[in-house]
């Protein structure tokens, strides 16, 4: 899947497996199948799943001719001003995922 906002970066979404065709027994995916599989045929249950994307904007900062990555503002946990320093980055991920049709249903400063 080509990712818009970057014009020579690809993302690819993938089971995780021991060898071709046998998943390993802990990737998520399969894990979250097996599950699923159970609830269906045990009790006639059909999941219906969302999933919580949490991250860090982070800004690169050299120091002593190295680069490191730092937070990229300092604010208090839930501090709204949080959004101020994220604002135009945050608009920029917001019109990525519209293009790929995924809705954005809450943003929140952890």
């Amino acid at each position: 899947m080509q990712i818009p906002m970057g014009k020579t970066t690809e993302m690819a979404l993938a089971d995780m497996c021991i060898e071709p065709d046998k998943p390993w027994e802990y990737c998520p995916r399969e894990v979250f199948r097996r599950v699923c599989k159970i609830l269906k045929d045990e009790f006639d249950l059909v999941v219906n799943a969302g999933f919580e994307i949490e991250f860090y904007i982070l800004k690169s900062v050299i120091r002593n001719g190295k680069e490191e990555w730092l937070l990229i503002d300092k604010t208090s946990y839930c501090s709204t001003s949080a959004f101020d320093a994220a604002s135009s980055i945050l608009e920029d991920i917001f019109t990525y995922l519209q293009t790929m049709n995924i809705t954005v249903e809450q943003v929140c400063r952890r």
